[in-house]
C-alpha cells in the first residue's frame, strides 16, 4: 500500500499516475510527474483536514521545541519561460509558547528583525524597566517546491520546514520516482526526519572528514606561518630597539669623553700656568736677595 493510500485511510482514492512511468521521459514531464503527485498529496491531507507532529529546530535561537504541521494546505504552481515551480504551502504550529528575554528594547528588537528574515514573526513587550521579553507568534508558513530550471537541473527548496533554515537540495533525475516522492512528502510533514543523514554514505563521510582534516591542517599551516611573521617583526623591532640604544649610548660616550677631554685640558692648563708662577715668584725672590 502506498503512503497516498494510507494518508486516505485505506479508501481506495484513484491512485496518482506513477510518476517512476515518465523517468525516461524528458525533464519538462518529470517535474509534471511531480507536481501531480504533489497535487494529489495536498488534496488528500487539505480533504482529511491532518495534522502531524514535528520536532522543530530554531536554528538561530538554538532551540528544539515540538509543534504540528496543520493546513489550510495549498499547492501553487508557476511557470517562466525558463522555469517551472510548484509550492507547497503549510502551516507550522508552536505547541508552547517561546518567549525570550532581552535586556534593552535594541537587541529584543534586534532579535525580532533577525526572526523576521527566517519567516517567524514576533512581537516585543516591555516587562520591567530592564526587561524586554520577545514572543513568537504562534503560527508561521512554511514552504516546500521543486524547481526546474532551464530544464536542466532540479532543486528542492524548503523554507521552515523542520529548521528554520532555509535550504536548497540538488534533485537528480534518478531519484524522481514514486517511491522517493513518499519519502519527501513524509519529511515535511515530520514522519521521515531522517531522510538526508540516513542517505550519507560511508564514502562521503570519510570525504567529509578527510576535508575537514585537510582544512585544519591548512588553518595549523597558516597559523604557523602568522606566528612565525609575528616572531620576526618582533625580533626587528627588539633588534632596532638595540640599534638605537646602543648609538644613544655611543653618542652619550662620546660626548661625555669630549667633556672630560675639555675639563681635563683646562685643568692642566690651570695647572701649569699656577705652577710656572710658583717659579717665576721663587726666582724672582732669589734675584732680590
Amino acid at each position: 500500500m502506498s503512503f497516498l493510500e494510507d494518508l486516505e485511510n485505506n479508501k481506495n482514492p484513484k491512485k496518482p499516475k506513477q510518476i517512476n512511468k515518465v523517468a525516461n521521459s524528458v525533464s519538462k514531464n518529470l517535474w509534471e510527474g511531480c507536481y501531480k503527485y504533489f497535487k494529489h498529496f495536498v488534496g488528500i491531507i487539505e480533504k482529511n483536514k491532518d495534522e502531524f507532529p514535528l520536532d522543530f529546530h530554531f536554528t538561530f535561537l538554538n532551540i528544539v521545541r515540538k509543534t504540528k504541521v496543520t493546513g489550510p494546505y495549498d499547492i501553487i504552481r508557476k511557470q517562466t519561460d525558463d522555469e517551472f515551480c510548484f509550492e507547497v504551502k503549510l502551516t507550522t504550529e508552536l505547541l508552547q509558547p517561546i518567549k525570550i528575554t532581552r535586556k534593552d528594547k535594541r537587541s529584543a528588537e534586534l532579535l525580532k528583525h533577525r526572526l523576521e528574515k527566517d519567516g517567524i514573526h514576533s512581537k516585543v513587550t516591555k516587562k520591567s524597566p530592564k526587561i524586554y521579553l520577545v514572543e513568537l507568534n504562534p503560527t508561521f508558513q512554511s514552504i516546500f517546491s521543486i524547481t526546474l530550471s532551464k530544464e536542466l537541473e532540479f532543486h528542492i527548496h524548503y523554507k521552515n520546514i523542520g529548521t528554520s533554515n532555509k535550504r536548497s537540495v540538488l534533485l537528480h533525475e534518478s531519484k524522481i520516482n514514486e517511491k522517493y516522492m513518499d519519502k519527501l512528502a513524509q519529511y515535511i510533514i515530520g514522519q521521515n526526519p531522517s531522510l538526508y543523514t540516513e542517505t550519507i554514505s560511508k564514502e562521503d563521510i570519510a570525504k567529509i572528514r578527510g576535508k575537514i582534516e585537510h582544512e585544519k591542517n591548512k588553518q595549523k599551516l597558516i597559523d604557523k606561518k602568522i606566528q612565525e611573521e609575528i616572531n620576526h617583526e618582533k625580533d626587528l623591532l627588539e633588534a632596532r630597539k638595540a640599534n638605537t640604544l646602543k648609538e644613544k649610548s655611543k653618542r652619550y660616550l662620546s660626548n661625555q669623553s669630549e667633556i672630560i677631554k675639555n675639563k681635563s685640558k683646562k685643568f692642566l692648563q690651570a695647572k701649569s700656568y699656577k705652577i710656572k708662577n710658583t717659579i717665576l715668584t721663587k726666582i724672582n725672590n732669589l734675584k732680590k736677595k
